[in-house]
């Protein structure tokens, strides 16, 4: 019985040879160029049949036959630079390289005699089930050997010393997965499968054709579980690229690779016995073709079924031994495209599509337009003129932000410039180049710059009230900043661990404090908390070569947290004259928004205040509690309110122009503390649409992407910003490779700004949506901060063993919520309410180490916490779950480490949304 067959230039004659290799070892060789009736054995011209012989089975000549050591079972070709080698799987599990060895030439005149010679044999820990090899550019071909569960061996042709032997090398690389059913189930390996991995992914050591071309290997179980492995990878989380658990009746016994779409990538082809064929390639895209019959072989591959043209094929030997071969087969996409996503993709069809259907689309009701007097009295309109008259007239803008924004993204550096002298930057050092990189040469003072346009006696800012964001804080901060020294915050109602965690990266030299705080009416000391935090830091002062500015924490934190430094000439010291200067008058005033009272701020607009800057929960809280200020005050002064901390709900739009003003420009904007400012926000040239913010803010390119990096519209994607922009942070504190910085911002993209917020794009009215955060980061009434300080936490409590911590928000909430699972130290408490005391201690420990408002909303017990193969905890995709999406939808079951947790998390979720 044949059990596997190969061809290749293996005799080195330039001619391909056949090789058959038979359950009891015997190995048969073919001459694959030409049959017995051949005029001579030397002629290597291949015989045109003629009509004699036309319709007649072409037997070809064997041209070697060796019986090889016993129990052989598979068979590959090795390729090298000099030779082509056949390796050979024993079911002893042992594995031996051949290769030719020619009869000397003085013996035999005849160019087939000779034999296959031995040259390593490898002796393995386990069976053997297949060997195959992966080209690299790091360590040449390698030979890979699957392992029943899952596991591979790499083979090496290097010797080490084992006793008193000199023994060949084996790298064993255990099973990828946590979920396999049978860890004695048949594995299957087929190296050298083209793809185009992501470019964070893709790198010199790994590529092949082109920068971003790699090659990768596939492992299929037969279980249903196929993997794609990158073995070159440094680390072993890096290792899978993708795991899928198929569901097949029987079992899976096939694995093939084929260039089925074209193009330079390849597709993986498993086969089960009941003949069903699953294709997958490296995007994580499969289709199923249900062949209908049982077989027991199957291949895939490029053959000529017609002369002189190869195509992809699938082969089939049936259980009735038929032999069946699917050609001509026409697949351009793995995945089927639909009607939705190519409206989406393609606007002339959908607006063909529109048309026959006599489909008027509507455009939105603008909720306030601003009027051309208006409109020309602001600076946006003045900053337009100035710019084409800096220009010498050679752009013109007609009165259209849209094409300001455009020019702004084209010209980066000219339009920074004109930014820098249209506010009036106090510059203490020679005039700058024209085309500068950031600023070159400029010196600059941040409390200079954002205190100028006053005269020395005016009053800068007022303050009605001591509280945290208090006058003194920022006469201190504005006070460091003169003096060039760093500036880092910490709020006063973070517990002590939390601040001694940030001061401590930090080391201060000077620590100004506040004892007493109030929240909701309430006076809470604070003394012997700032003797706690004195008495742990460390008195060392820090030496730094570089001078940054400014150090911010920011709400995406993981382990000990992320100090993102900042430093000048950069947007901040712009920013604040953009704000007072491009988007209109401000007056800024300090004054307690909502008390246990809730004593709105609206209380002094009549004091002449035009801009109010509030939060979106702030406005939500006014709505749910009837407050009418419009009603009550007169408004007439006030010009806009500003949004931000979180999404503004449409229903607060509706709030705003119904109950306080309806004259006045609604800005919801949104940016970062990272980037000191907004990338997306409002423009007094432009109408205010329900729920939309209004645009996207000059100099920013800001775009929504796909998972595969391509931009779109109309449709929810990654908010990224695809140029730079001056306020991007210098880096991280104690950070000193850039490694957390560029993980934190240019993993996902590689160097493209990824902000972790999910943003639409909308063509109609040129506004566009945040509907929240597309990372972990928790954000509930608009104060963000991340898991990971929760984990830190509670993890160490007793009878905590894991924990999952999450939001979840609808579209009937401006606001989101914190849910909290545990796995309990107890498994014999499951899944439902938290025992009292455990519950007790995590609330107690959160609201005194980090914050009152960091305590969950809702506490659950589970007995299971999901994870990725890689180890990572599976927040987005549980965080899609508990927001409505459907469980196909928001898990990729195939990532996991066990899937069977994703119905327990189903039910969970039906039981928390919607919420209320």
């Amino acid at each position: 019985m044949v059990l596997c067959v190969t061809a290749g230039n293996i005799a080195g004659l330039d001619e391909p040879w056949i090789l058959a290799l038979c359950a009891d070892s015997h190995c048969y060789a073919f001459d694959a160029t030409y049959t017995e009736k051949s005029n001579t054995i030397n002629s290597f011209e291949p015989r045109s049949p003629s009509n004699k012989d036309k319709g007649q089975p072409q037997v070809l000549k064997m041209v070697h036959h060796q019986h090889l050591a016993y129990n052989a079972k598979d068979i590959c070709l090795v390729n090298t630079e000099n030779s082509c080698d056949i390796a050979v799987a024993h079911s002893d599990r042992v594995v031996r390289l051949y290769t030719w060895c020619p009869a000397d030439p003085a013996t035999s005149s005849e160019c087939y005699r000779g034999k296959f010679v031995i040259l390593i044999k490898w002796e393995l820990a386990g069976q053997v089930n297949r060997v195959d090899t992966h080209r690299t550019l790091k360590w040449g071909t390698l030979l890979v050997a699957s392992q029943p569960g899952g596991a591979f061996a790499v083979l090496q042709r290097k010797f080490e010393k084992y006793k008193d032997n000199l023994a060949p090398t084996l790298v064993y690389y255990p099973p990828r997965v946590g979920n396999t059913r049978n860890m004695e189930a048949r594995t299957w390996i087929v190296g050298n499968v083209r793809s185009r991995q992501p470019a964070s992914r893709a790198s010199e050591k790994n590529s092949f054709i082109g920068a971003d071309s790699s090659s990768v290997l596939a492992v299929c179980m037969a279980d249903g579980t196929v993997i794609f492995i990158d073995p070159t990878a440094d680390e072993d989380m890096h290792r899978v690229l993708w795991c899928i658990q198929l569901r097949v009746r029987g079992e899976l016994f096939a694995l093939s690779k084929v260039n089925l779409t074209g193009g330079d990538t390849d597709e993986v082809c498993v086969c089960a016995w009941d003949g069903t064929t699953f294709v997958l390639n490296h995007r994580k895209e499969w289709f199923r073709f249900p062949m209908g019959q049982s077989c027991q072989a199957f291949t895939a591959g490029w053959y000529a079924v017609e002369p002189g043209h190869n195509e992809p094929v699938f082969v089939y030997t049936t259980c009735e031994h038929s032999l069946l071969i699917y050609y001509n087969l026409n697949v351009k996409n793995i995945v089927e495209p639909s009607l939705s996503g190519a409206i989406v993709a393609d606007k002339e069809l959908a607006d063909q599509i529109r048309e026959k259907m006599n489909v008027v689309q509507q455009m939105p009701q603008a909720l306030w337009i601003p009027n051309e007097r208006f409109a020309r009295q602001t600076f946006m309109y003045d900053f337009m003129q100035f710019v084409e008259r800096r220009c010498r007239n050679k752009v013109h803008f007609s009165g259209d932000y849209h094409r300001l924004y455009a020019w702004s993204i084209a010209d980066l550096n000219e339009f920074w410039m004109a930014v820098f002298d249209y506010c009036g930057a106090i510059d203490s050092a020679v005039p700058m180049d024209s085309k500068p990189a950031w600023f070159p040469g400029c010196l600059t003072s941040y409390t200079e710059n954002v205190l100028r346009g006053g005269q020395p006696d005016d009053i800068a800012l007022y303050s009605c009230r001591l509280l945290p964001n208090c006058i003194e804080a920022v006469i201190c901060y504005l006070a460091t900043s003169s003096i060039g020294a760093i500036w880092s915050s910490a709020s006063p109602d973070f517990g002590v661990q939390s601040v001694i965690q940030r001061l401590d990266m930090v080391k201060p030299t000077v620590l100004f404090a506040v004892t007493r705080t109030v929240y909701r009416g309430k006076m809470f000391d604070q003394s012997e908390k700032v003797r706690d935090i004195v008495r742990a830091l460390d008195p060392k002062p820090v030496r730094v070569v570089f001078i940054p500015f400014l150090e911010l924490f920011h709400s995406a934190m993981t382990l000990d947290g992320d100090s993102v430094v900042e430093t000048p000439p950069d947007g901040n010291c712009t920013n604040s004259r953009n704000v007072q200067v491009i988007s209109g008058q401000l007056y800024l005033r300090c004054r307690d928004q909502v008390d246990g009272k809730l004593r709105p701020v609206i209380n002094f607009v009549p004091n002449r205040i035009t801009t109010i800057g509030t939060s979106a929960k702030w406005l939500a809280v006014c709505e749910e509690r009837d407050l009418k200020p419009g009603s009550q005050y007169s408004l007439k002064h006030l010009r806009s309110i500003l949004s931000t901390g979180s999404p503004l709900a449409p229903r607060s739009f509706d709030y705003v122009y119904r109950e306080i003003k309806s004259d006045l420009m609604l800005g919801s904007i949104s940016g970062g503390t990272d980037m000191i400012g907004c990338c997306v926000g409002c423009c007094p040239l432009l109408p205010v649409y329900r729920g939309q913010i209004q645009c996207r803010l000059l100099g920013m390119a800001v775009e929504s992407w796909d998972e595969r990096g391509e931009s779109h519209v109309d449709r929810k994607g990654e908010l990224v910003i695809a140029r730079p922009f001056p306020s991007m942070p210098v880096g991280f504190w104690n950070d000193p490779d850039d490694a957390r910085y560029h993980e934190a911002y240019f993993s996902k993209f590689s160097h493209i700004w990824s902000h972790g917020d999910f943003l639409e794009l909308h063509s109609k009215t040129e506004g566009l949506t945040i509907s929240g955060r597309s990372d972990a980061t928790l954000n509930p009434s608009g104060v963000r901060f991340g898991s990971a300080e929760i984990y830190n936490l509670i993890e160490g409590l007793p009878g905590v063993s894991d924990s999952l911590c999450v939001a979840q928000s609808n579209a009937e909430h401006s606001d989101e919520r914190v849910i909290l699972l545990i796995k309990l130290s107890d498994s014999s408490v499951t899944e439902g309410p938290l025992p009292d005391d455990v519950a007790l201690n995590i609330r107690k420990a959160i609201r005194s180490q980090l914050s009152p408002r960091f305590v969950p909303s809702v506490m659950l017990s589970v007995p299971a916490i999901p994870y990725t193969l890689n180890g990572k905890k599976v927040e987005l995709a549980v965080r899609r779950l508990f927001e409505g999406h459907p469980p196909e939808q928001a898990f990729s079951k195939e990532s996991l480490i066990d899937p069977s947790v994703v119905p327990l998390y189903v039910k969970i979720a039906q039981k928390l949304y919607p919420w209320s």
